[in-house]
């Protein structure tokens, strides 16, 4: 028997049952947790399952620090991917991604558990950053 369709209703309904808070737009699922926004959305064939870190880099030397540290957090964790997307005008952010197939579908208890892992680990991810690179947090939220 084939497991259920992955739908973004079915992700709102997975992060209800979570009890956290969401926003829908454009056909993806957005939970923010302070300085971290976390983008869902069933692509078929995947779960895309992507964040990103909300301050936005202007200096070269963050750029080039978080690059290092970005390498460093994809040795040590499985998931998510972290990199430094540029943005126009020199600027850049970090950006997190995971995916997960989704062709066979998933049992309620499956995409829980990849939205569980895909928000605790890019949560730890986000609090790594803060906690290495202080001097990018306003000092409110220090």
């Amino acid at each position: 028997m084939a497991a259920p369709e992955v739908t973004n209703e079915r992700i709102e309904a997975c992060l209800d049952a979570l009890e956290l808070n969401y926003d829908t737009e454009n056909g993806y699922v957005y939970v923010g947790f302070g300085r971290l926004i976390c983008i869902f959305s069933a692509e078929h064939p995947m779960l895309v399952l992507d964040g990103m870190w909300a301050p936005i880099l202007t200096e070269e030397k963050d750029v080039a620090d978080l690059v290092g540290f970005a390498h460093t957090l994809n040795d040590r964790m499985m998931t998510p991917r972290t990199v430094v997307q540029q943005l126009e005008d020199s600027r850049a952010r970090v950006v997190f991604g995971a995916s997960v197939p989704i062709v066979e579908g998933m049992t309620d208890e499956q995409l829980k558990n990849a939205v569980v892992v895909a928000l605790e680990s890019m949560s730890s991810a986000a609090i790594e950053l803060d906690e290495t690179f202080p001097h990018l947090v306003p000092a409110e939220e220090n």
